[in-house]
């Protein structure tokens, strides 16, 4: 019985053809030979598995290792790849802000930098290790670095993560996460061009990551047969949504529909037992929970109400349920006018997308049923994402469009990856069965012709994406010698291992582990290097620092304003006609950049902590747009949504903006301002820095009152009275007018808000530099009341003696966002 248990002991038993003892009959005899045989062979089999485990992970160890320093190597060579100007600068300069300005876990931190008092952008850095690694004791270039490396772990665990899930080999997962890396993020996609979204967004590689992790969770929930396993998983996915939401709440949503399309049709296609489904159910249910108990509907809703990006225009129904209208469409409208992200073949990604697309088709026909399912439920997407781009670029989503057709393909492209490799090894398939094995004459014949047309489309996706490296460059015989000598190095140090390891290590991994980094090789040794280019002159920079710069527990100094003139055309030559006026400010980002190392706007003065009037990004207030065109342009000027600019120097209005310096192009301007310094350089425009006297620091303390009630009856108002507007106020509500000033004011800034300190003889009023908002909030019970006035600044009354309030603003996380719905339905009544 020794021997039996011995032999059940180990179930890596297997048979020998030669013994020391001579065999015995019968069934002892029998027992006692396995028992034999089961001892001799276990510590062959012991002592071979760990060798094996090794074998077979030493391909992907090498792969990862090479290819992750090759990718530092391209990072530290094109450092402009990595928060690329502008949207990048300023994503990096918005995380930055929010670390050291905001409160933890704040969906709405409080910006006194840009924008007169608005929101820093809510991608927030707590949950998101990409984003925190911007806090570490670094120098620029390395913090980057360090943040991108950290993204790209990132998306390579959580790729090979899903595909594994959905049940794909390791291999397959490796190298579509490893095709991901190298096409779609920095450095190597400088190479394909193919779409820079990682380089100027690059908080969207964390959302994927969730993401991806999340679905793989979720379609796991419900098959661990021990039920901690399970609320283990839920609590799992849970956490990955708090983490998606609280890093981009509104980016998270805008990720996810693949996620949810892909990992429903595969649920669907299991149809698992009533015991899973509950698991399943009971996930997004926890996540449903918190959405509606934390206030988030009110603050999505709120957000949507009073952001100047909001289309004002209605969803086109008739259009959308038109039949006719969706031939019309379809026959008439060139889909590839835009071509970015769709099966359009202009652009090199399109033909990573074809790829996906044969993969798909393939896995259909050849892989198991949830594979199948998520490959037809990805084809569907990529038509309905094409259809929905058709509506979209056609007019007819109205607020919908907030969601472009582009955020559709982008939530789909690790799906892109993981489809897009399949091609490749069903080709090695297709040869293995139908070229180097006999079979049936037509079957052969069949199978040769199907191996011969992929073998013809993969080797026109595999030129089109591998010309042209970096859109200006060809390769050199240097580089495919390079390449060749790296492959056949390869192969030799392969076989050499083999043989010393019994070939225990499989040539086909190594080959497909093998490509990324080879590649990888030969594009750096193009040499292709762009540094960053240094600052020519710093002087007015360093003014404005001295003279303006904020921190926590300092003085309100003044905003800066940079207004670009550009009476000659300099800065945005051509034809102007039909074109968005903005475009001067967008033109003017290159152009200083170019010719001075920097812009003398946004990000370059937000990095020093000097607050602009100026904002860019999504969320600029319907509000601070309508003042802007209606006071700070000329008449028939058309802004962007995404930037709050002035087109004039209007002295009185930015004096009671709290506007104390303006950079510009002009030599002279009019009204009380001195000349603080000026750089220039040949060839190209000065840039004149002056200062103006009076300004608005909180400063302004009006003792009458003017009413209005709607927008244009206060622009009205406001242009009668611009000269004396540190006396007079444009308000809606009826406010008598006051007998004392405030006297010894100021405004000091602090985390998520500001404090206010002043005294009077009686009630008086002060004008504050900053937006009104229903979510300003006085948060230490001091007497004090906040209205709006001047259509969008903020209006502080108290009864006067000392006055020490602090306010803060409230919109966010478990907050009472009602408020900015309030405001929203301010911006209707006032006609805005």
């Amino acid at each position: 019985m020794s021997g039996l248990r011995l032999h059940h002991r180990d179930p890596q038993e297997r048979p020998i053809s030669h013994f020391d003892c001579a065999p015995t009959r019968g069934l002892g005899g029998a027992l006692q030979i396995k028992a034999l045989v089961s001892v001799s062979t276990r510590p062959t089999v012991e002592r071979d598995a760990p060798l094996k485990a090794y074998a077979r992970a030493l391909p992907y160890l090498l792969s990862w290792g090479v290819l992750a320093a090759l990718m530092i190597v391209g990072m530290r060579r094109l450092p402009l790849a990595l928060y690329t100007p502008m949207d990048g600068e300023w994503a990096k300069w918005n995380v930055e802000a929010i670390l050291h300005f905001g409160k933890v876990f704040d969906l709405s931190a409080y910006s006194m930098l840009a924008g007169m008092g608005s929101m820093y952008f809510p991608n927030l850095p707590w949950l998101n290790p990409g984003a925190l690694a911007l806090a570490l004791p670094l120098d620029e270039g390395t913090k980057s670095v360090v943040s991108y490396a950290v993204y790209a772990a990132e998306l390579a665990v959580s790729i090979v993560l899903l595909a594994r899930t959905l049940g794909f080999s390791w291999l397959i997962a490796t190298v579509a996460a490893q095709l991901h890396l190298y096409l779609l993020f920095p450095p190597f996609s400088e190479v394909f061009q193919i779409y820079n979204w990682y380089s100027i967004a690059p908080y969207y590689a964390h959302l994927l990551s969730v993401l991806n992790a999340a679905t793989a969770l979720l379609l796991l929930c419900g098959r661990v047969r021990n039920w901690c396993g399970n609320v283990a998983l839920c609590a799992g996915f849970l956490a990955l949504f708090i983490s998606g939401l609280m890093s981009a709440p509104f980016t998270f949503i805008f990720a996810a529909p693949a996620y949810v399309a892909i990992s429903a049709a595969v649920i669907l296609a299991r149809w698992p037992a009533r015991a899973e489904w509950a698991w399943k159910i009971a996930a997004p249910a926890l996540c449903l929970v918190f959405f509606f108990g934390s206030g988030l509907l009110d603050y999505y809703l709120g957000t949507i109400a009073t952001a100047g990006r909001t289309p004002n225009s209605t969803v086109a129904w008739d259009q959308l349920l038109s039949p006719e209208a969706w031939l019309r469409l379809l026959q008439r409208h060139r889909l590839c006018s835009d071509p970015r992200l769709l099966l359009c073949t202009q652009n090199r990604g399109a033909w990573l997308e074809i790829a996906a697309l044969i993969g798909a088709a393939a896995a259909v026909v050849t892989r198991g049923r949830e594979i199948r399912a998520a490959a037809a439920a990805f084809i569907a997407y990529i038509g309905l994402a094409h259809l929905y781009a058709y509506a979209y670029q056609g007019g007819w989503l109205g607020p919908m469009s907030v969601l472009s057709s582009h955020f559709l393909i982008l939530s789909s492209w690790c799906f892109m990856a993981i489809f897009a490799v399949l091609p490749f090894f069903e080709l090695v398939r297709l040869i293995k069965v139908h070229v180097l094995t006999q079979a049936k004459t037509l079957d052969r014949l069949a199978g040769l012709v199907m191996t011969a047309a992929l073998t013809a489309a993969l080797l026109l996706i595999v030129f089109e994406l591998l010309a042209h490296p970096h859109d200006f460059v060809r390769y050199r015989t240097g580089q495919v010698i390079r390449g060749g000598l790296a492959f056949g190095g390869l192969l030799l140090a392969v076989e050499l291992v083999r043989v010393y390891w019994g070939r225990k290590i499989l040539l086909q991994p190594v080959i497909a582990l093998s490509i990324f980094p080879i590649l990888a090789f030969v594009h750096l040794s193009i040499g292709v290097s762009v540094g960053v280019q240094p600052v020519i002159d710093r002087s007015v920079r360093n003014y404005l620092q001295e003279h303006t710069s904020i921190d926590l527990g300092q003085p309100f100094r003044g905003y800066t304003t940079t207004i670009w003139l550009d009476k000659g055309g300099t800065i945005w030559p051509g034809s102007r006609e039909g074109r968005n006026d903005s475009n001067r400010y967008i033109n003017a980002i290159g152009y200083f950049r170019l010719h001075y190392g920097e812009t003398f706007a946004d990000a370059d003065l937000w990095q020093a902590n000097i607050p602009t009037f100026e904002e860019y990004g999504e969320w600029i207030s319907v509000q601070a747009h309508a003042f802007a065109a209606r006071l700070l342009a000329p008449g028939g000027v058309q802004g962007h949504s995404n930037y709050l600019r002035s087109f004039t120097i209007d002295s009185d209005l930015l004096r009671a903006l709290g506007v104390r310096f303006v950079l510009t192009d002009a030599e002279t301007i009019d009204g009380p301002a001195t000349p603080r310094g000026a750089v220039a350089v040949r060839r190209a425009l000065a840039v004149h820095l002056f200062e103006f006297s009076n300004v608005n620091v909180a400063t302004y303390s009006p003792t009458q009152f003017v009413q209005a009630a709607t927008a244009d009856a206060i622009v009205e108002r406001i242009r009668e009275n611009k000269s004396r507007l540190d006396q007079i106020a444009v308000v809606s509500d009826d406010i008598p007018a006051a007998a004392a000033q405030a006297r010894n004011v100021v405004m000091l800034i602090e985390r998520d808000g500001i404090r206010v300190q002043a005294a009077s003889d009686g009630p008086a009023h002060i004008l504050l530099p900053i937006q009104f908002s229903h979510c300003l909030a006085v948060v230490n019970g001091a007497p004090a009341r906040l209205v709006r006035a001047n259509l969008f600044q903020t209006l502080l009354s108290f009864d006067g003696g000392a006055l020490d309030v602090r306010i803060e603003f409230r919109f966010g996380l478990f907050a009472d966002n009602s408020c900015r719905l309030r405001d929203g339905r301010d911006n209707k009544a006032l006609g805005l």
